[in-house]
């Protein structure tokens, strides 16, 4: 068996690895936007109470849930795959346990995508407008609403009521 790399990835190479301005242009507005969405949700999660990493570049970030520990326990969940299990049940939030990554489990560790939005749409809206919070909350509304019932989960642990905001 062999293969290549296809003639358009290679062309594509080429220009990417050229001193192309259009290239440097569109990448360095896809960084802003991703880290956008990335600061949004780090900003929020704070807010709910949740530890996360802080964006650095990745198109996920790392969630601890187990400030909750006793909330979760009291709910039966005892795991980060119960945890994920039940925030895509009850609240429609898809997130990846921490153990599928080798974090011990028993410690509600889990993973939490950033890209979850219309690239293109939201490329060229950033063509036109300010790439901030706004931003994200209009051209990214699955980030916003992902957030939204984040909130409401920590509201139902009856946990850090004080620290989530709306």
């Amino acid at each position: 068996t062999f293969s290549a790399v296809s003639a358009p990835v290679q062309y594509a190479a080429l220009a990417a690895y050229s001193n192309n301005h259009e290239v440097r242009d569109y990448v360095a507005r896809c960084t802003r936007i991703h880290q956008a969405c990335g600061e949004y949700l780090f900003r929020g999660l704070t807010e709910l109470g949740i530890v996360s990493s802080t964006p650095q570049g990745a198109f996920y970030l790392f969630l601890d849930f187990s400030r909750f520990r006793e909330e979760l326990r009291t709910m039966g969940i005892y795991t980060d795959e119960q945890l994920c299990e039940h925030l895509l049940d009850e609240h429609g939030v898809a997130l990846l346990p921490g153990a599928d990554f080798y974090y011990p489990m028993h410690l509600y560790g889990a993973r939490l995508a950033t890209v979850d939005y219309d690239g293109e749409a939201a490329y060229q809206a950033a063509l036109q407008e300010d790439i901030d919070d706004g931003f994200v909350e209009r051209h990214c509304p699955h980030l916003q609403s992902g957030l939204a019932r984040l909130a409401d989960f920590v509201r139902s642990l009856g946990a850090a009521e004080d620290a989530v905001s709306n």
